[in-house]
């Protein structure tokens, strides 16, 4: 009775490695602001556990794409490892999850999906990596110069295997103690949020397309090091590196639509592994 609801596309694509060939699988989903990103996690999950639950450790490669109307797709291509079975399951289902439930309910307006297109890979193996320990080369630095550490990294299961990072100081950085920090992406992401937070704060459509596009990819190690900068922004505009006489005035209690900021620099290598710690 009453109109055609609107319904997206959706298409799986699977191999596992415990499965003899590939196989394909659509449906339609209905286009709700607060149901279609539920719905769509439950048919990828599905998809992923339909001839059974994944291997108890695996490697899940997704490359996806949500369709936009009148915009270029969102394109997803992450690597997720566990040794649970619905590990790296949970991980690649939430990567498509995330963006369809920001399109459909945010306050800068729905942004309609035309399709969504999924492409699952499935190993028998887990290439989890845990960060066991870190190393500079030297404990005292330069302005301008680059700063070296080796990391200890703990694979699941493997001997333990070294990575070099570089990270430059600024040439500006003043005198005094500093800290650097080896994280993996999760932690890196969080950290850069708490710093910056307005960032992530879409100001209209194409700003959440375009923050919905920033990947954080499972397969790097990162190093940073904080910057003794104190900002503020307002309304998205940074007002960083301020004197201390402003910065008081400006973050002060009495002040209000002002986000207080931070800054680090930072650099990453890839690696080979699904990196924690």
């Amino acid at each position: 009775v009453g109109q055609t609801a609107r319904m997206i596309p959706v298409e799986v694509h699977l191999v596992r490695a415990d499965m003899q060939g590939d196989e394909t699988y659509r449906c339609r989903i209905l286009d709700h602001p607060r149901l279609t990103a539920r719905l769509v996690g439950t048919f990828l999950a599905n998809s992923l556990i339909v001839r059974g639950d994944l291997p108890r450790e695996n490697t899940v490669r997704v490359k996806a794409a949500v369709h936009l109307a009148k915009r270029e797709p969102i394109v997803i291509d992450n690597t997720y490892s566990g040794i649970a079975s619905m590990q790296g399951l949970m991980g690649a289902r939430d990567d498509l999850v995330g963006p369809v439930a920001s399109l459909g309910n945010n306050e800068c307006g729905s942004g309609p999906v035309e399709r969504i297109t999924a492409d699952f890979q499935v190993a028998a193996e887990a290439t989890v990596a845990r960060v066991e320990s870190v190393r500079l080369e030297r404990n005292d630095y330069q302005p301008g110069e680059t700063v070296r550490a080796v990391a200890t990294l703990r694979p699941h299961k493997k001997d333990p295997v070294t990575q070099t990072l570089e990270l430059r100081i600024p040439v500006d950085f003043p005198p005094g103690v500093a800290s650097v920090m080896v994280c993996d992406p999760m932690t890196n992401e969080r950290l850069d949020r708490m710093e910056a937070p307005h960032r992530y704060q879409p100001r209209d459509l194409d700003h959440l397309v375009q923050i919905l596009r920033e990947q954080v990819s499972q397969r790097r190690l990162h190093i940073r090091m904080r910057l003794p900068d104190r900002g503020v922004a307002v309304r998205s505009v940074e007002l960083p590196s301020l004197p201390d006489s402003m910065f008081a005035i400006l973050a002060s209690p009495k002040t209000t639509g002002l986000t207080l900021t931070g800054s680090s620099v930072t650099a990453a290598v890839a690696t080979p592994f699904v990196v924690s710690g």
